[in-house]
């Protein structure tokens, strides 16, 4: 019996043009991070670094330590990828959305602001406007699969039935077996996810410039944001409280994220919010002139 497993959003959204660029690399650190990237048709490796040529259907990428990889996925959207080594990954063609990942090893955390498409140890999965985690596990039984949801919903269609994992909920499945395991969100994997949400936010203030008096006392504080968010995503006052603290240390686009999430997307409601409607040109991308979010 076929053991695949396929995790389903339905969309109805148009279909990428052909030939259009498939991932970015936006962020990798610490400086001496590794990342190996084989191009599809090419004979040797190269290094992975911030501005380098756009990845595409059959690139595969190796991290063989500790190295923080952030793809933004399709190249030029608001979708991303966050990946912490050790990890395997390929570009895979997209079928439903505009970018296929194909996590083989490792974990990676998707900010979905546009569909997304990932298989994950031969679990496929979409969703939009989602926050979740992905894991793969190998072992002698083979790959083990699990998506934790912190935001949105996420219908996953087994041989034995359908699945929906909702917000605070994780769901483990064993290939070999074929069996599925529901259990609720810990704070130990909240507080880990959040750990390293801190950590790209950290990065990208460094890049941006922004002034960070006490590295650990200002990721610390960005932690306890994201764990709050990660916790009760439906809290507009922590998703707010997380989105002026990322303006503040210049992280725009994700502030833009938790802003679009919260639903305060308007001048008047950025304004009751205390924040200068300036401080966010990002949030008028996908945002009509009354400040509603097209669907």
């Amino acid at each position: 019996m076929d053991r695949r497993v396929m995790l389903v959003v339905v969309l109805a959204l148009p279909l990428p043009r052909a030939g259009s660029a498939q991932a970015a690399v936006e962020a990798l650190f610490p400086a001496s991070a590794v990342v190996a990237v084989q191009r599809l048709g090419m004979q040797e490796a190269e290094l992975a670094r911030v501005g380098m040529e756009d990845l595409l259907p059959g690139d595969f990428l190796i991290a063989p330590d500790t190295a923080h990889l952030e793809l933004r996925c399709p190249a030029g959207s608001e979708t991303t990828y966050r990946l912490r080594g050790p990890f395997r990954l390929v570009i895979d063609v997209p079928r439903e959305a505009r970018c296929h990942i194909n996590l083989l090893n490792g974990d990676a955390n998707v900010l979905a602001a546009e569909p997304t498409e990932q298989t994950v140890g031969g679990v496929t999965l979409g969703s939009r406007g989602t926050q979740y985690a992905i894991v793969v596990r190998r072992d002698s039984a083979g790959p083990t699969s699990r998506v934790i949801v912190f935001d949105g919903r996420v219908q996953m269609a087994t041989s034995s039935g359908p699945v929906v994992v909702g917000p605070g909920t994780g769901l483990t499945h064993e290939m070999r077996t074929g069996r599925n395991t529901v259990s609720r969100t810990t704070s130990d994997q909240l507080q880990r996810w959040a750990g390293l949400y801190a950590s790209f936010d950290m990065n990208a203030a460094r890049a941006n410039g922004a002034p960070i008096d006490q590295y650990d006392r200002s990721y610390e504080r960005l932690q306890r944001l994201h764990y709050d968010v990660l916790s009760n995503p439906g809290d507009t006052t922590a998703r707010v409280n997380l989105a002026k603290t990322q303006l503040g240390y210049r992280v725009s686009d994700q502030a833009t994220f938790n802003l679009r999430r919260a639903g305060v997307t308007s001048d008047a409601q950025l304004r009751r919010w205390q924040i200068d409607p300036r401080s966010v040109p990002l949030i008028r991308r996908s945002v009509g002139g009354d400040g509603t979010i097209p669907h």
